[in-house]
């Protein structure tokens, strides 16, 4: 009568098939005829299809009122990080403002530096020309001094010297050195701790043969002898930052001295474990003397190489003098304290733009996101329709397939006429 319909293969391709299976039990079990389909008259199957009709639609429309609270939920999210953003981005342009000060702080100061070194320089350029002899050309009048002293007239970006500059005038050259990592630093530091590590380990080893107990005094002691000229160059690097203690970088230099005696006095200790004594040889009449945590013989070796304890203990104190000073120095060739201070102004001011950048990103996203919120409504409303229509038109085909199914398998003209009533059909609209 109604044609068999198309396999559907979408969402609600099972109900069809389920209903027209149905249909052909129902015609087959002999209680339907012309009067079973009649207008006015509820089919148990189709009561059944409209009520999963009517739960399908429950369904869906608590699903609509739950994506609808998300959108809104989401959007006032949106509304807030783009609150939190600006402020985020009024701090951050806060903060490279005012990194941008010190860093024209830090300028300024360092432009000092460098006229005082230029004068310091032009003055002593004048003493070495006062010494020569009198028929050799002075310096024109216009010539910078730096042309003179042979270091070359600097050459600096507009941006990196104070406003307005003098011509002539002394200007620091800039940040833009280079400058020793503060890895490698530490690296060189650990490696000198571990060229005095095997001193200290040895004359340590003299007191407390177990290796352990001995590397438990050792290290520190190694430890201790690098880092103290290490400290003491920094604060004698860092005496003109402002704010520094005066008396620092002082007690730093007279640490130096106590330093300078333990180094010596331990250089001494290691020749004293390495070589035999003078006096233990004297008491071994006819015997080689040893050595006391070996026990074998180092005449042979030492007369080879024409030691003497003099010889030995200079030798390793001045291992211990040369690591020392190395710490120094690496203490000492820290940036100025106003160098540094621009440095860490233009990485802080650095970090702030990336910041700053991050925060106009997302502030846009989040705005874009908002701007979309009305247009997201209305098509979420709009799916919602389609979907309530898509319910609707698959449970209507359900139930004209299980009619269509009946009147197939009772094959009575009068129960298809019965059922060819529009109403029959539509049970479930």
């Amino acid at each position: 009568m109604f044609g068999r319909p198309p396999r559907s293969a979408g969402r609600f391709g099972w109900l069809i098939r389920q209903a027209r299976k149905a249909g052909r039990v129902s015609g087959k079990s002999g209680k339907f005829d012309e009067w079973s389909l009649a207008d006015g008259l509820e089919v148990p199957y189709m009561t059944m299809l409209d009520e999963q009709r009517k739960e399908a639609l429950s369904r869906r429309g608590a699903q609509y009122i739950e994506d609808r609270e998300g959108l809104r939920a989401a959007n006032a999210t949106h509304h807030r990080e783009v609150a939190a953003s600006s402020h985020e981005i009024a701090l951050a342009q806060e903060r490279i403002t005012s990194a941008g000060a010190f860093m024209d702080r830090a300028l300024v100061q360092m432009d000092r530096v460098a006229a005082r070194e230029a004068a310091v320089q032009d003055d002593l350029d004048s003493g070495r020309r006062a010494k020569r002899a009198k028929g050799e050309p002075e310096r024109p009048a216009d010539l910078p001094a730096d042309a003179v002293s042979g270091s070359g007239v600097s050459i600096v970006h507009p941006d990196l010297t104070s406003s307005d500059p003098e011509v002539g005038e002394p200007k620091w050259e800039g940040p833009l050195g280079k400058q020793m990592s503060a890895r490698l630093k530490y690296a060189l530091l650990g490696l000198l701790v571990m060229v005095e590590v095997p001193v200290q380990l040895k004359i340590f080893e003299f007191f407390e043969p177990i290796w352990w107990r001995a590397a438990i005094f050792a290290f520190p002691v190694a430890a201790v002898m690098c880092f103290l000229p290490h400290m003491s160059g920094v604060l004698y690097r860092r005496r003109r930052a402002t704010g520094a203690d005066g008396l620092g970088w002082v007690l730093g230099l007279v640490a130096l001295g106590p330093w300078i005696a333990l180094a010596i006095l331990l250089g001494d200790l290691r020749r004293r474990v390495l070589m035999p004594m003078a006096a233990t040889a004297s008491k071994v009449s006819g015997a080689e003397a040893v050595n006391p945590l070996r026990g074998r013989s180092r005449h042979t070796t030492i007369e080879q190489l024409g030691l003497t304890p003099v010889t030995v203990s200079v030798m390793f104190a001045m291992l211990l003098l040369l690591a020392g000073a190395l710490a120094f120095l690496l203490g000492i060739a820290e940036d100025h304290p106003m160098v540094s201070a621009y440095r860490g102004a233009a990485e802080r001011q650095r970090e702030e733009a990336d910041r700053l950048r991050a925060g106009r990103t997302g502030a846009e996203t989040a705005q874009r996101q908002i701007d979309e919120f009305d247009e997201k409504v209305e098509s979420q409303r709009e799916r919602h329709e389609h979907l309530s229509a898509e319910i609707n038109s698959a449970y209507a085909a359900a139930a004209a397939a299980y009619t269509d199914a009946v009147t197939e398998v009772v094959a009575r003209p009068a129960v298809t006429e019965a059922a060819s009533i529009p109403d029959a059909s539509r049970r479930t609209r």
